[in-house]
C-alpha cells in the first residue's frame, strides 16, 4: 500500500452481473515471452487442518506458483514446502514469529493465500521432481479446521533468461474516468513511467487499456476483494495482471493512493486478484496533471505492481512515523533508526511506504536494490 504523507501508515500486507470491458489499445507481448504451463487445478481437503498438494514439476521450471482458497470467514496458510530431496525449503513456523516479511503466503491473514517460489534470488532454487505443499486452515478463533475445501492452483514459468522478464497487464479504468480525455492521457502517461522504472530491472510491461462498465469510482480495498474484482480478473487474459483505476481507493479521506490485493497476487481469478489505484490524490489541489503528478502516479502503480510481484515495504513505519521494527527480507535494503534515517536511506526506494515527492525539483522514487528487482524479475508472472 502507497499512502500520503498525511495520514499515518496503516501496516497491510498487500493489506460478476454488469461488468463489460473494453478492448481498447494493445501493446503486443514481445516474442520472446513465454506463456505459464497452468499443470494443476484442483480441490483437497483438509485433515486434521491440514492438507497435501503435491505437484510433479518439469527439469526446465524456474519458478512455481500455488493459489489457494479455502472458505470465507477461514483463514489458510501455507504451512511448509518440500523440495523433491524431501528438505524443507520454507516452513510458517520461521516466518510468522519473525520482524522480517517473505511472502504473506506464509502468515495467517485470510483465505486465500499465493505462494511463489523461490521468492528471492537467494532462496533454494526449483529443481525437476515432485514438490510437496502442506496448506492449513483455521477458523476465526484458531482452531483446526478439519474436512475443509481448499481449491489450488498450480502455475509454472518455464522461462530460462533470469536476467530479464516481461510483465503483460489490462489496466481498466472506471466509466468516469475513462470518459474524461485528460484523465486518459494522464493515466496513459502515468503506465509509460511504470514501464520506464520496470525496465531499469530488466521487466518489459505490456499493457493494454479499456473500461469496466461495473467499476466505481471509489474502489473497494483490493486487500478485503470483492466478487467483480474477481470476475475483472476472469475475464482478463492469460497470465495478465490486472490495475483498476478509479478517483480513490476507499474514499480520498483514507489517504491512500493504491492498494494491492496480496503479496504476491494471485495469478488465478480471485476476490483480491488486482491492484487499485486512485487518481484524485495524485493530482494535486488544483485537481489537473502536470509532469511531476504524472511520475507520480506512475510511481504508485510500479510501487503497488510491486507488491503483487512479492516485494515489501523495506521498512514499515507506525502511526508516528518512525520505523516499527518491521522489515522486508532483503539482505541490501538499508536499515534505519528514525524517521530521518528511513527517509535519508530510502526515501526514494520505489517499495518506500510513503509518497514523498510532489514538487518540480523532488527527487523521484523510482529506485530499486539488486535484490528487489530479482523478486520482480522472480514473480511466477514475469516470463
Amino acid at each position: 500500500m502507497r499512502l500520503t504523507l498525511v495520514l499515518p501508515l496503516l501496516l497491510t500486507l498487500g493489506l460478476g452481473c454488469g461488468f463489460l470491458r473494453g478492448e481498447g489499445d494493445e501493446l503486443p507481448l514481445d516474442e520472446g515471452c513465454q506463456p505459464i504451463l497452468g499443470l494443476q487445478s484442483r480441490s483437497v481437503r483438509t485433515t486434521l487442518g491440514t492438507a497435501t498438494v503435491q505437484a510433479d514439476v518439469p527439469p526446465f521450471a524456474r519458478s512455481l506458483m500455488l493459489s489457494a482458497r479455502s472458505e470465507p470467514g477461514t483463514y489458510l496458510f501455507v504451512e511448509r514446502v518440500l523440495a523433491p530431496d524431501g528438505s524443507v525449503v520454507a516452513s510458517s513456523s520461521d516466518w510468522q514469529s519473525q520482524t522480517e516479511f517473505l511472502s504473506s503466503a506464509l502468515l495467517v491473514l485470510g483465505e486465500e493465500a499465493n505462494l511463489n517460489w523461490p521468492v528471492r534470488d537467494i532462496d533454494p532454487a526449483l529443481t525437476g521432481g515432485e514438490w510437496t505443499f502442506e496448506l492449513t486452515v483455521l477458523s476465526s478463533s484458531g482452531q483446526y479446521l478439519d474436512d475443509e475445501p481448499i481449491r489450488t492452483t498450480l502455475f509454472i514459468n518455464r522461462d530460462v533468461d533470469e536476467g530479464e522478464g516481461c510483465l503483460s497487464a489490462q489496466v481498466l479504468m472506471s466509466p468516469a474516468t475513462a470518459a474524461d480525455p485528460a484523465l486518459d492521457e494522464a493515466v496513459r502517461q502515468a503506465v509509460a513511467r511504470w514501464q520506464e522504472v520496470y525496465a531499469q530491472a530488466g521487466v518489459q510491461v505490456s499493457a493494454r487499456f479499456g473500461t469496466a462498465e461495473a467499476l466505481p469510482e471509489t474502489l473497494d480495498h483490493p486487500y478485503l476483494g470483492s466478487d467483480l474484482y474477481e470476475t475483472i480478473k476472469s475475464e482478463a487474459q492469460d497470465e495478465e495482471l490486472v490495475m483498476v483505476i478509479g478517483e480513490s481507493v476507499a474514499g480520498a479521506s483514507t489517504g491512500i493512493l493504491g492498494e494491492a490485493g496480496g503479496i504476491p497476487g494471485s495469478l488465478a481469478p480471485a476476490r483480491r486478484a488486482v491492484v487499485g489505484v486512485g487518481w484524485l490524490l495524485h493530482a494535486g489541489a488544483d485537481g489537473s496533471f502536470d509532469d511531476t503528478d504524472i511520475d507520480g502516479l506512475g510511481e504508485t502503480m510500479a510501487h503497488e505492481i510491486g507488491h503483487y510481484v512479492g516485494l515489501f515495504h523495506p521498512i514499515e513505519l507506525d502511526s508516528s512515523g518512525r520505523p516499527s521494527g518491521y522489515t522486508d527480507a532483503l539482505t541490501d535494503t538499508p536499515d534505519c533508526d528514525s524517521s530521518t534515517d528511513c527517509l535519508n536511506a530510502l526515501g526514494t526506494n520505489l517499495m518506500y511506504p510513503y509518497r514523498t515527492c510532489y514538487d518540480a525539483n523532488c527527487t523521484r522514487q523510482d529506485l530499486l536494490t539488486a535484490q528487489q528487482e530479482a523478486v520482480i524479475r522472480g514473480y511466477t508472472g514475469s516470463r
